[in-house]
């Protein structure tokens, strides 16, 4: 069972409902307001009981101000709930009996990173280089990854007094003959250094199996060393079996992160914040900052990647089907954003900020029509009945599509799969579809998915150099250009409104 942690009426929060994350690295994101830092420190208080009142401190004065009065904290762990409830400057446990169920959750030490001053201020102390000895290894190593150098590889520590944690860096600059060493101290490092040097440390002494908390993680670094720092959080997660939890602003680290990786909080109007997981960048950035690009005449945004290889060749089709001059032609760009609620609760956030040059639709895979026609959430059913003319759905769902059209023209496919790749070897067997299902069966796209993930899979391990997702792609191009071939007049009505506008 997994672990959750729900919190009540705490700040601008009425209510948000997390689950904490497996092992592995996890980027917490949203807009400002969202309560990323509030969710750390209820996160934080797993492993630091003095964590709410560091995080959610009260006013001495006034019971009128930064109270958290009728707030509750309520973790569900494996061995039972508890919940923290605030009451007049304290916050009592309930029941009193599982106060301790914190510590079933088997984290051996959690790791808190503010992003506060202490991340970027240099020891205080001044000291002469007496016992300076090279700082480990996999700090040097690192570093040096992180910030693309060598530069660390003089890299030293020194105990500027007595007492566990009171080092400092040094770095040993180049000496000639018999010319006396000489450093410059971590206060003579650029402050996004000196941020990965002493979180570089902290994830040295942490304990094996972890959980390590980081609020804004970009902090003064550049975007190399921000792409640097994931891979080198991953690869550490990895080997010290980590659950790396840190809340990002950052473009570059949402675009770096894959999909699974992505936690996305966004606040209602009534002060609930949900958690959106396994979405696409471009749910998280919006699609222009996603796509960095200038303004496209149309929009479309669609569920996942298949959906937009389809309709951005159906749209290829239909713009050269009925547009000659090409100072005419719009450009189209479809953007992926993840189910269909996301996609039409995205829709109706995003097309105020687009530019006024741009419109915008929505095209959904066709399985999500009944599911709209039937819902019952109020926003969704509200944005359906007021977004209506904006929104279409595709004569298929791109998956099921596929595999029907792979098993009812193998043999063509595989002849152009060969003369696409240049491979007259390349083998698509009637027995690698077998586990096609039946038309309308339960669970029909759920079990599509898995027959192309095998096709996919198949022909790549035909194909030298080529990668699984160009596969995937060119067999989502031949299946729209089938799609284009045999019912062009369906396409184009579907098109011409979202295109012509």
């Amino acid at each position: 069972m997994p672990s959750k942690i729900t919190i009540n009426n705490l700040r601008h929060i009425s209510r948000l409902e997390f689950t904490i994350p497996r092992q592995g690295v996890w980027l917490l994101t949203g807009s400002n307001g969202t309560g990323k830092t509030s969710l750390l420190g209820c996160l934080r208080r797993i492993g630091f009981k003095n964590a709410f009142p560091s995080h959610f401190p009260a006013s001495r004065m006034s019971d009128q101000v930064d109270s958290c009065e009728g707030a509750s904290i309520q973790y569900e762990t494996p061995g039972g709930l508890v919940t923290y409830t605030y009451r007049t400057e304290r916050w009592v446990p309930l029941p009193k009996a599982n106060s301790n169920v914190l510590e079933t959750l088997n984290y051996p030490s959690v790791v808190y990173i503010a992003a506060n001053a202490d991340r970027i201020e240099p020891n205080k102390d001044d000291f002469s280089p007496r016992k300076v000895r090279a700082a480990r290894n996999d700090i040097i190593t690192a570093a040096n990854q992180i910030f693309c150098t060598d530069k660390f590889d003089a890299l030293k520590t020194i105990n500027v007094r007595k007492g566990v944690g009171n080092s400092a860096f040094l770095i040993e600059l180049p000496s000639v003959g018999k010319q006396k060493k000489s450093y410059f101290s971590e206060k003579n490092l650029s402050l996004g250094e000196l941020c990965i040097l002493k979180l570089l440390k902290m994830l040295a002494d942490c304990p094996r199996g972890s959980l390590v908390l980081i609020d804004e993680l970009e902090l003064a670094l550049h975007p190399t060393a921000q792409t640097e720092l994931l891979k080198y959080l991953e690869q550490i997660a990895g080997e010290k079996n980590l659950t790396v939890i840190v809340s990002t602003h950052s473009a570059t680290l949402i675009k770096q992160a894959a999909r699974r990786q992505i936690l996305f909080l966004q606040a209602g109007e009534d002060g609930k914040v949900s958690c959106a997981e396994n979405c696409f960048p471009s749910f998280v950035l919006g699609a222009l900052a996603y796509r960095e690009e200038a303004a496209s005449d149309v929009v479309i945004y669609v569920e996942d990647e298949a959906a937009r290889i389809v309709v951005e060749q159906l749209s290829r089709r239909f713009i050269g089907d009925q547009f000659r001059d090409a100072a005419t032609v719009p450009s189209v760009n479809a953007i992926p954003v993840g189910g269909f609620v996301n996609v039409i609760r995205f829709f109706v956030r995003q097309k105020p900020l687009l530019p006024s040059v741009t419109r915008a639709y929505v095209m959904l895979d066709a399985d999500a029509e009944p599911l709209l026609d039937n819902a019952q959430v109020e926003d969704i059913v509200r944005i359906y009945r007021n977004e209506r003319a904006s929104i279409s759905f595709l004569p298929f769902t791109p998956e099921v599509g596929l595999v029907r059209f792979l098993v009812d023209h193998r043999a063509a496919t595989l002849t152009k799969l060969r003369q696409h790749f240049m491979l007259n070897t390349l083998s698509l067997r009637a027995v690698d579809l077998a586990q096609a299902p039946a038309p309308g069966v339960a669970n029909e796209r759920d079990l599509c998915k898995a027959v192309v993930d095998s096709i996919c899979t198949l022909l790549t391990d035909q194909l030298p150099n080529t990668s699984e997702s160009e596969v995937r792609g060119t067999l989502f191009k031949l299946l729209a250009e089938h799609v284009f071939a045999t019912e062009r007049p369906q396409v184009m009505r579907l098109f011409g409104p979202v295109i012509r506008g």
